[in-house]
């Protein structure tokens, strides 16, 4: 954006404020509230640590950076040695950003993991287009790697000490396996202040957990839900998935 432009918008927002309004760039509408709701889990559960399970190549780490204004630590899970790599050279320009090499899950072991045509649908699962065909071409697999899974709760001790941190927002998105994610983070639910994982509606793998079976799994563990929104104008005209942001329980 050129800086004639900025002032531009700058004014604009002056004046819209003092009559009551908003102006939002258009780019920017289909996230708005999404961002504000996030902006506003960080300020009041006081959150310093995002954990970005499945980051693939750092889209999350910019939405925070460059939408939410968030500029404290995240740490980044990412399997695929591919995605990793990209991550690893973008890494070097956020000095509060750390990266790792590994999956999550609910054991440690290791797993098949398929690398898909598009790596955005990296899974343990078997894509599944019976559904929708909406990505049944990005969403095929190419190989199927063995990788290292782990439990978050056994990691966050070192976590914690190397970099030094107390509330958790955790974001999960892993392609189906999420649930997986979070029973391996049940022993450290005391830090974790919220939850943003994907719910299925339209399964696009096999298995892939309803969103009913995530309702029951978060409020078996003291969450419920805080905001719902749909995945992209692009799926139109029927929701594949959402974004759905856990809180605990008031006590």
């Amino acid at each position: 954006m050129s800086n004639f432009k900025r002032l531009i918008l700058r004014c604009m927002n002056s004046v819209s404020r003092k009559m009551g309004l908003q102006v939002i760039p258009e780019r920017r509408m289909e996230k708005y509230f999404f961002v504000k709701r996030v902006q506003r889990i960080i300020s009041e559960y006081q959150v310093d640590c995002i954990v970005d399970v499945g980051a693939n190549q750092g889209q999350y780490r910019d939405f925070l950076r460059d939408e939410v204004h968030y500029d404290g630590l995240i740490i980044s899970f990412e399997p695929d040695p591919d995605c990793f790599a990209v991550l690893s050279t973008r890494q070097e320009m956020d000095d509060k950003w750390v990266i790792l090499n590994y999956a999550l899950g609910q054991e440690v072991k290791k797993l098949d993991f398929n690398i898909m045509k598009s790596s955005v649908f990296n899974s343990f699962l078997e894509p599944d287009s019976s559904e929708t065909q909406l990505f049944s071409t990005s969403n095929s697999i190419l190989k199927t790697i063995k990788i290292e899974a782990k439990r978050l709760d056994e990691m966050i001790v070192k976590l914690k000490a190397d970099h030094q941190f107390n509330n958790i927002y955790l974001k999960i998105d892993t392609q189906g396996f999420d649930l997986e994610v979070f029973e391996g983070a049940s022993g450290c639910l005391d830090q974790i202040r919220a939850v943003q994982t994907e719910v299925s509606v339209l399964p696009i793998y096999k298995h892939m957990p309803s969103f009913d079976s995530s309702l029951k799994l978060f409020r078996s563990k003291g969450f419920e839900v805080s905001a719902l929104y749909s995945l992209g104008e692009d799926r139109f005209p029927h929701a594949v998935e959402f974004d759905c942001i856990y809180l605990p329980k008031p006590e």
